[in-house]
């Protein structure tokens, strides 16, 4: 019974090609059309989980096949599909549909408590080639420590497709730069090949007397052309003008406030160490947020309770902090990445008592946070 059990589980997870193979025998051998209603949408989405259900081994294979009308059913099993191979079959097949609106419902799904859904996760974002799932991929590399059913890592898989992202993401820039330098190339011929007829059209007028340019080719000579040529005679060099440096546009403050206590975390994650602590009523300004915008990086702003405090990581006096503490932006805050600018923004001083700043204090002064949760 146990190796029934282990050759069943192999066939259904370790090769899921052997499902799709399947598919297509059964498709080819029926005589039924395709049907792409709502009805038989949800009867597939059904199947996807019961290993019992008679469309089970096709299920993957006909909603790819359906395409777009089956995107949002299958978002939806993914994001709360029960049981779970529902989800795991949900994500394999939003790899193989390659649709941009998926990424975000894959990134939640990296997340997913079963170590398989968030391996089939990390497979179709390395089919979609989405760069915004490069922060949370980088997480499950280095932190993720689950295996598959059949023994795959999942940090490994995410290692690899974060390889794979960087390695087009290079390719990308390598094609651009050899069309733009193509593209340099063939500007500098054509204009020495201009160049070169003119000069030649001058000289063959010059033998036959004539210092006029006809009329004819007068609209397609260069104006310096028509001018007789300079004498050679001496002339001083002038002096270029140097050209002011532009100062630079300072990015704009975002400011919102903290609704209630809470925690700051060094990174956006419950799991994430402590570093400081907000106050009711603090002023707050936006850095960025994560992919999900679940989670803000945020620097205290000049009105503040003494008690709150940010301890400094690297000279940035920044944290995270969940999105349900603090109250909405004035504005849109970028996505964090790792060329993200830390630099620290000094809003403008306002009317109201500002508190001495906390960030000089001792940290085993500050209150301890109210709650481990946030």
């Amino acid at each position: 019974m146990d190796q029934l059990q282990f050759l069943t589980r192999r066939f259904t997870f370790q090769e899921p090609h052997v499902a799709g193979a399947t598919a297509r025998r059964t498709r080819s051998n029926g005589t039924r059309a395709l049907e792409t209603s709502p009805e038989r949408i949800q009867q597939l989405i059904q199947a996807l989980g019961d290993p019992q259900h008679p469309d089970h081994a096709a299920s993957v294979e006909l909603l790819i096949q359906i395409g777009k009308p089956a995107l949002p059913y299958l978002i939806e099993t993914l994001n709360t599909g029960e049981p779970w191979l529902a989800a795991y079959r949900s994500a394999e097949a939003l790899g193989y549909l390659a649709d941009g609106r998926s990424t975000g419902a894959l990134i939640r799904a990296l997340r997913h408590p079963n170590s398989n859904v968030r391996w089939s996760a990390v497979r179709s974002l390395s089919m979609l080639g989405d760069f915004r799932a490069v922060f949370e991929l980088r997480r499950v590399a280095n932190e993720d420590v689950g295996r598959t059913s059949w023994g795959e890592s999942v940090a490994s898989a995410a290692q690899s497709t974060l390889d794979h992202l960087r390695a087009k993401s290079a390719v990308g820039q390598t094609i651009e730069l050899v069309k733009t330098a193509i593209t340099a190339v063939l500007m500098i011929l054509a204009l020495v090949l201009a160049l070169s007829f003119f000069e030649q059209l001058r000289d063959e007028l010059a033998t036959i007397g004539r210092t006029d340019i006809p009329e004819n080719v007068v609209g397609v000579i260069p104006p310096t052309l028509l001018t007789p040529l300079p004498t050679a005679t001496a002339t001083p060099e002038a002096t270029p003008t140097p050209r002011p440096i532009p100062t630079p546009t300072p990015p704009p403050i975002l400011l919102g406030t903290a609704l209630q206590i809470g925690n700051v975390r060094r990174s956006p994650s419950l799991d994430a160490i402590v570093i400081g602590l907000v106050n009711e009523n603090d002023e707050v300004i936006f850095r960025a947020r994560d992919v999900s915008g679940e989670w803000y990086l945020i620097q205290l702003g000049n009105r503040r309770s003494v008690d709150s405090f940010i301890e400094a990581q690297d000279g940035v006096n920044a944290g995270w902090v969940s999105s349900s503490l603090l109250s909405t932006p004035n504005g849109t805050v970028p996505v964090f990445d790792e060329d993200f600018d830390l630099t620290p923004l000094k809003p403008d001083a306002d009317s109201s008592e500002t508190a001495d700043d906390p960030n000089d204090a001792d940290p085993a002064d500050a209150v301890t946070p109210f709650s481990p949760s946030q």
